[in-house]
C-alpha cells in the first residue's frame, strides 16, 4: 500500500503538532491582555496558577489509579484489583522518576500545565521587575537550548541535559507566551504574514524531521518541537485573530470552550478504545481505516465527556 499504517500515523501525528505552542500562545495572550487592564503578573500568576494545579494534581490522582486499556483490565482481574497494581506501579515510578513526576505529573500529557506555569512565572518575573524587553530573547534563549537537548541531541551542537523526555519540559513554553503577550499589545493585521508562518513553519518542521532521521536515525514521530514548529504555531495563532469569526456557532466553539478539559482527560478515551487496537491490529486495512478515525473519535468522545461532567459543578473544576 502507498499509504501504510505508519505513514498515516506520521502524518496525523506530526500534522497537529503546532497546537501545543498554539494553546501557549493564547495563555499568553489573555496574560497580555489582563496587565493591560492593571491585572497585578504575581496575583495573575496565583490565581490562575492556583486553578491550574487543582487540576494537575487531581488528574495526576485520576491517572494514579486507571490502569491503561482498563476495560480489558477490569474484565480481566476485577476493578479493585486493577487499580490496586496501578496505584502499586505508579508508586514505584514516581519514587524513581522524581523529577519526571514533578514536572508530568502521573501522566506524561500533563506535563503541559506545569510547563504553561513555569512559562507564566518566567513571565511574570520579567514583566513585575520591569525587564520584560528581555523576556523574548530569553525565551529564544530557553527554547534553542531545549532544541540542542532534545531533537538535535544527536548532532554535532547537541547538549546532554538532564530532563527526559527533552520535549516535555518548561524550556518550550516560555517563548510562545513572551510571544502572545506580545501579540496582544501590538498585533496590526497581516493576513499574508500569518499564512506564510503558518506554512512556511510546516515546511520546515517537516524538513527538519526528514534532516534529523536521515543524518541522525531519530524515530520520525518523536519530536514535538523543532525549529519550524514555532513559526508553524505562531502562524497559525495569528490565523485566528485574522479569522476571529471562523468557527463562530459551530461546534468548534462548543469545542474550543472545553480544550483544557478534553487535554486533560483524553487520555481516559484512548485507553477506552485500546480493545478496538487490539482487534484490527493484524488486519492492515482495518487498521488503517482506525488510525484515520481514531483521532477524531478520541476528540469527539472526549468532547462527550467533559460537556457531561461539567453539568456538575465539582467535575465542571476538573476540566474547566
Amino acid at each position: 500500500m502507498v499509504l501504510d499504517v505508519e505513514g498515516v500515523s506520521f502524518i496525523i501525528g506530526q500534522g497537529g503538532r503546532f497546537a501545543v505552542p498554539f494553546f501557549f500562545l493564547t495563555v499568553g495572550f489573555y496574560y497580555g491582555k489582563a496587565l493591560q487592564r492593571g491585572a497585578n503578573p504575581f496575583t495573575f500568576l496565583i490565581l490562575y496558577g492556583r486553578k491550574l494545579l487543582y487540576i494537575f494534581f487531581a488528574w495526576s490522582l485520576i491517572y494514579a489509579f486507571i490502569p491503561p486499556n482498563f476495560i480489558s483490565e477490569f474484565k480481566q482481574f476485577g476493578i479493585l484489583s486493577s487499580i490496586y497494581v496501578q496505584l502499586k506501579t505508579t508508586y514505584y515510578w514516581a519514587i524513581n522518576n522524581k523529577l519526571d513526576f514533578i514536572l508530568n505529573g502521573t501522566k506524561t500529557h500533563l506535563w503541559f500545565i506545569i510547563a504553561c506555569l513555569m512559562g507564566l512565572a518566567i513571565s511574570s518575573f520579567f514583566c513585575k521587575y520591569r525587564i520584560d524587553r528581555f523576556l523574548l530573547p530569553f525565551g529564544v534563549g530557553l527554547y534553542l537550548i531545549g532544541l540542542l537537548g532534545g531533537p538535535y541531541s544527536k548532532s554535532p551542537i547537541g547538549l546532554s541535559l538532564p530532563l527526559n523526555p527533552l520535549s516535555e519540559n518548561p524550556l518550550f513554553s516560555t517563548i510562545f507566551i513572551a510571544v502572545g503577550r506580545w501579540v496582544s499589545m501590538y498585533h496590526e493585521e497581516n493576513k499574508r504574514l500569518a499564512l506564510s508562518l503558518f506554512f512556511g513553519g510546516a515546511l520546515m518542521h517537516f524538513a527538519e524531521i526528514f534532516y534529523l532521521k536521515k543524518s541522525f536515525n531519530i524515530d520520525a514521530l518523536d519530536p514535538d518541537f523543532l525549529l519550524g514548529t514555532m513559526f508553524w504555531g505562531i502562524g497559525a495563532f495569528l490565523l485566528c485573530l485574522e479569522y476571529p469569526n471562523a468557527g463562530r456557532n459551530s461546534i468548534l466553539e462548543r469545542i474550543g470552550k472545553l480544550t483544557l478539559g478534553i487535554y486533560v482527560s483524553h487520555v481516559l478515551i484512548i485507553y477506552a478504545l485500546m480493545p478496538i487496537g487490539a482487534l484490527v491490529k493484524s488486519l492492515v486495512l482495518e487498521r488503517l481505516v482506525w488510525e484515520i478515525f481514531k483521532p477524531v473519535s478520541v476528540l469527539f468522545l472526549s468532547y462527550g465527556l467533559c460537556h457531561g461532567l461539567t453539568r456538575n459543578r465539582i467535575f465542571a473544576k476538573l476540566l474547566t
